[in-house]
């Protein structure tokens, strides 16, 4: 099996030529619907925003004319995921807003449920977090009244990683428990694969278990080539990218999240942090303290700003390792002995990548293990984000302008 999408699009291509009013004579309104219904998230990919622009300015105009709110309603919605994939998320909220209030008064449940989880979406984009989890609930509740278990699954994802983020684990592997039951019901290939993603997250993160995030990579891997699906295919670069570096394979690491940044992909808070992460991970194995410092700072304050204790704590992962390196070595115990007391820390990977062990036994070492026992067992009650916040003033202090790079990496 595989997707159908391009064909598809060829087949609404040719219906828009076949459709399309001859001279003087006024447009069929199916010919706007034509226009219209190519529309998928990822749509940029397959044509131009100049080129669909002019379709919606078309479609909208005979909606109009025609006074078809049904059609009104979803051009304003295309204008909006255009304008979000162009990284136009300030311009595409009013879009949103209208599309909602048109099929608010048409009663349709169905893109009232799709359109929330959209608008959370766009918020999350322009890092307003609340706001966003409040739709995306809505959005929520709203699919399970009506039943649409396609849609459903989406909502229930997106709330699986809310709880993930803010460090409700238990929650979000619920969440996803979920999910995956009405994926089997639904029995589509491309979704199941979306799912093997977040369940490969906690796998690496939480559980340490490197074994399974590669077979559920793989998997992955191999569904999106089976079905034709590039999307999915780049959802597991990060996958595979952590998993180098946790096998201490820093180059491949690097070359990796590298290619994740190439595809120039719309900015998402989470993908991002996910993108620093792994790079800043590279850097500290490479001994590439200039990067590391820049990507931890990114992480950071995604982190901070969105109030996501788990990946504030990776990120505090790096920052130990960074301190270490630069001739801190109380603040870097510091650092990793909250990492590894506070609930919220995701501990699995620790245990799994190697550079961790070598650093507690240098800095126990370079401190005493009197000493070192000492910072420890104090930092074991810091609080998780201020010491973030902290960490972030100290990264924009002149003294961190002068992070150099230090001995050659470990082989």
């Amino acid at each position: 099996m595989r997707s159908r999408f391009q064909e598809g699009m060829e087949l609404l291509r040719l219906g828009r030529e076949q459709l399309a009013p001859i001279a003087g004579e006024a447009p069929h309104p199916i010919w706007g619907r034509v226009m219209t219904y190519v529309f998928k998230e990822d749509i940029l990919r397959f044509e131009s925003p100049t080129e669909i622009r002019r379709r919606l300015e078309t479609s909208l105009t005979l909606a109009q004319k025609h006074e078809n709110q049904k059609e009104i309603a979803f051009c304003l919605w295309c204008w909006a995921v255009v304008l979000k994939q162009c990284d136009d998320a300030n311009g595409a909220i009013p879009y949103f807003e209208q599309s909602i209030i048109h099929y608010q008064k048409l009663g349709d449940r169905f893109y009232l449920g799709y359109l929330l989880k959209a608008l959370g979406t766009a918020y999350f984009t322009l890092q307003q977090p609340d706001k966003a989890a409040a739709l995306i609930k809505q959005s929520l509740e709203l699919r399970r009244e009506t039943g649409d278990l396609t849609d459903l699954v989406d909502s229930v994802g997106a709330m699986g990683w809310i709880a993930y983020n803010n460090g409700c684990y238990a929650d979000a592997e619920a969440h996803w428990q979920e999910r995956r039951q009405l994926l089997r019901q639904l029995r589509t290939p491309h979704t199941l694969a979306t799912n093997q993603y977040e369940f490969a997250w906690l796998a690496l993160f939480n559980y340490g278990d490197l074994d399974s995030t590669r077979l559920l990579a793989e998997e992955m891997r191999t569904i999106a080539l089976n079905i034709n699906n590039p999307g999915n295919s780049q959802r597991t670069l990060p996958l595979f990218g952590f998993l180098e570096g946790l096998h201490e394979n820093y180059a491949a690491c690097r070359q990796f999240f590298q290619e994740i940044d190439a595809l120039n992909q719309p900015y998402f808070p989470f993908m991002m942090s996910m993108q620093q992460m792994g790079l800043c991970l590279a850097a500290c194995g490479l001994n590439d303290l200039p990067a590391a410092h820049k990507h931890l700072r990114k992480v950071l304050e995604i982190g901070l700003l969105h109030q996501w204790p788990a990946n504030v704590a990776k990120a505090l992962t790096f920052a130990a390792i960074i301190a270490a390196k630069s001739g801190k070595p109380e603040r870097a115990t510091e650092l990793l002995a909250l990492v590894f007391h506070h609930p919220l820390s995701p501990k699995g990977w620790l245990v799994q990548w190697p550079l961790i062990a070598r650093q507690r036994a240098e800095l126990e070492a370079t401190l005493t293990p009197e000493r070192f026992q000492a910072v420890w067992q104090r930092a074991a009650t810091l609080d998780l984000l201020a010491t973030a916040k902290q960490q972030v003033a100290e990264l924009f202090s002149p003294d961190s302008s002068e992070i150099t790079h230090s001995a050659p990496p470990h082989d």
